[in-house]
Parts: C-alpha cells; sequence; structure tokens
C-alpha cells in the first residue's frame, strides 16, 4: 500500500506542479481567462478522482487487515498529520 500511495502522490504532485504553473501565468497575464482557469481546476480534480480510485482499494486492504488498537492508533497519527497540514493553519487563519 505504502508503494502505490507514493507513487500517487508522486504523480499529483508532478501534476499539481504543472497546473500551479499555468494558474500563475494566468494571474500574471494582462486579463485572466476565466474559461481556462476554470479548466486547471477541472484537471485537477479529475485528477485527484483518478488517484483516490488508484489507492483507495489499497487503503481498504490495509484497514481490513487492522486490529481495533491499530485502526486506533493509525487514527491518532492522522489526526496528528491533519493537525499540522499547511491547509489547517490556512483555515485557522480565516
Amino acid at each position: 500500500m505504502k508503494d502505490e500511495l507514493l507513487a500517487a502522490r508522486a504523480e499529483s504532485q508532478k501534476e499539481r506542479r504543472a497546473t500551479m504553473g499555468e494558474v500563475v501565468t494566468q494571474v500574471q497575464s494582462e486579463r485572466l481567462d476565466e474559461a481556462k482557469v476554470a479548466q486547471l481546476i477541472e484537471r485537477h480534480q479529475a485528477g485527484q478522482t483518478r488517484m483516490m480510485q488508484r489507492v483507495l482499494p489499497k487503503v481498504s486492504e490495509w484497514h481490513a487487515s487492522l486490529r481495533p488498537d491499530q485502526k486506533a492508533e493509525a487514527a491518532k497519527l492522522i489526526q496528528r498529520w491533519t493537525d499540522h497540514s499547511p491547509l489547517n493553519k490556512m483555515d485557522a487563519a480565516e
């Protein structure tokens, strides 16, 4: 599962960098092309869906193999990771 997650994440990050490069180009332009930005957002969302479809079966398989105490520990680790996410800090600033 770890290898699949890491491969999917690397792919996702590569796609994200390319998309954000195009967003930066749009922001720097004289006039924002709303249709282009909408297309970029849709492309990003489609990539996220592909990643979920690729990874979710592996996550489900992993989850089924855990004992209750391991599930509790995994939940704690995920919560700790979420609490330290830059996105979480952005939410708190609002």
